[in-house]
């Protein structure tokens, strides 16, 4: 489960950290808001490449940072109810 994402250095976010709940998430907002920034910050903290372009300040790092839970009870009782 995911918990936390924290971005700094990244296309329009200088610095930004969202923590997640139980249950489902939404991410809503007007065009160029920044949804897209902040769901690329998460592919690239998973594993795809970071678009140079996107970086603010060159002479900085870019942080990216992903707090996650692993929920094994859960999956284990929801794999046995699905049987």
């Amino acid at each position: 489960m995911l918990k936390r994402l924290k971005i700094n250095n990244y296309a329009l976010i200088d610095s930004i950290e969202i923590s997640f709940d139980k249950g489902m998430t939404s991410i809503t907002g007007e065009t160029g808001a920044g949804k897209s920034i902040i769901l690329g910050g998460l592919s690239m903290v998973l594993g795809s490449r970071i678009d140079n372009s996107k970086i603010i300040n060159k002479n900085k790092n870019v942080l990216l940072s992903l707090n996650l839970i692993l929920v094994i009870k859960t999956l284990k009782n929801s794999l046995k109810q699905m049987i």
